[in-house]
């Protein structure tokens, strides 16, 4: 697997992805994590339709990623409802992996992850993906929830959303791999 860089705030290129990472930041109040609590949805209204929620299940040793909720980008890359869902049951097997290794990184840290991956469309168009998880625990310190901001660029302009994160084409391979320092 590939190592974790550490980094600060500033490789995060994303408006929507710096200013939820802000929020995040900012509900610390000085702790380790924001409280679930403290994390209120409506104020994140604005990136939702690129926003997943997930509750994270202690398992046998590792976590469960449920989904509880996301928006409609979301839905289209993942092709269809996922809420409810485990996150490991939408992913096709050639990145299921390397996708839920990430998600495990953010709940035995504690510290945000951001990743970079390069990805093609049905199309075949460039896509560059990418991802920023914010970790959100509870009054023992425990991760409980993650939030996952997922952005879509490409240079040639439109993509088809649908099932891009299902196909098995699109298999990431990472061009960062982050932990943030958040201070």
């Amino acid at each position: 697997m590939q190592a974790y860089a550490r980094h600060s705030p500033d490789i995060v290129k994303s408006i929507q992805q710096r200013w939820l990472l802000g929020q995040w930041k900012r509900l610390r109040n000085g702790c380790v994590l924001p409280l679930v609590a403290d994390f209120d949805l409506k104020t994140a209204e604005s990136c939702f339709d690129d926003l997943t929620v997930l509750d994270v299940q202690p398992h046998n040793g590792r976590h469960l990623f449920r989904i509880v909720d996301h928006g409609k980008n979301v839905g289209a890359m993942y092709a269809g409802q996922c809420a409810g869902k485990l996150l490991e049951d939408t992913l096709p097997e050639v990145a299921r992996a390397a996708t839920l290794e990430t998600y495990e990184h953010v709940v035995r840290t504690a510290l945000p992850v951001y990743t970079v991956s390069k990805i093609s469309d049905a199309q075949a168009r460039p896509v560059q993906y990418e991802r920023l998880l914010l970790p959100v625990g509870d009054r023992d310190g425990k991760v409980v929830r993650i939030f996952a901001l997922l952005e879509t660029i490409s240079t040639e302009g439109t993509i088809e959303r649908k099932s891009l994160l299902t196909d098995p084409q699109t298999t990431r391979q990472y061009v960062v791999k982050a932990e943030l320092r958040v201070g």
